[in-house]
């Protein structure tokens, strides 16, 4: 994989040349790089449907934040999850035209713009959970909120130092708190109901 990336995903979504997309696919006359291709786009087939879950679940989140305090901060982090769905659903028609030709590689050089926009966002939202844990929840969840507010700069900068694998990471933790979170209104709400 190019510049030490372990995921052929990730490497195709940060690919800047045709020698990064031959690392991902294989030479023209590799017997497999058809079957990889087919798989690459049939993963991003079924990622279409997994953006617009992961930024609906994020907008929630800020709106359901919103609700609670008011405060228009988590409107602007609504709507940078939901920028990170655009920016993902624009970074896979530009990957499809990619393996539609591999030997013209129809708009590389643009694929950059939404695949930082996409990674950008979800980093700018963990940042915001991290804010949220800290102002809203007390205890071992603050500390985890603190943590996200420190590693979601740095997960930026190595994101941009090309080490976006390890980078994800902070985006799981901000997910993982933002279902932890969920489930936990969802079941103070049950209690009190009954």
């Amino acid at each position: 994989m190019p510049n030490g990336i372990d995921s052929p995903v990730i490497a195709f979504e940060f690919a800047r040349n045709y020698a990064d997309l031959v690392a991902v696919f294989g030479p023209i006359d590799d017997p497999l790089r058809t079957e990889r291709i087919l798989a690459m786009d049939q993963g991003n087939r079924l990622d279409m449907v997994y953006m617009v879950i992961y930024s609906a679940f994020i907008a929630l989140f800020f709106w359901a934040a919103f609700l609670r305090n008011r405060r228009v901060i988590w409107l602007a982090f609504m709507a940078i999850g939901l920028l990170a769905g655009v920016a993902d659903a624009i970074e896979n028609s530009i990957l499809f035209g990619i393996t539609e030709d591999l030997e013209i590689a129809h708009h590389l050089n643009w694929l950059p713009y939404p695949v930082h926009a996409k990674f950008l966002s979800l980093y700018l939202c963990a940042f915001g959970v991290g804010l949220f844990l800290k102002n809203s929840i007390k205890g071992l969840l603050r500390m985890f909120g603190i943590s996200l507010l420190l590693l979601s700069p740095i997960a930026i900068i190595l994101m941009f130092a090309g080490h976006a694998t390890t980078a994800t990471l902070v985006i799981t933790l901000a997910w993982l708190a933002q279902l932890f979170i969920a489930y936990s209104e969802y079941s103070r709400e049950k209690r009190m109901a009954a």
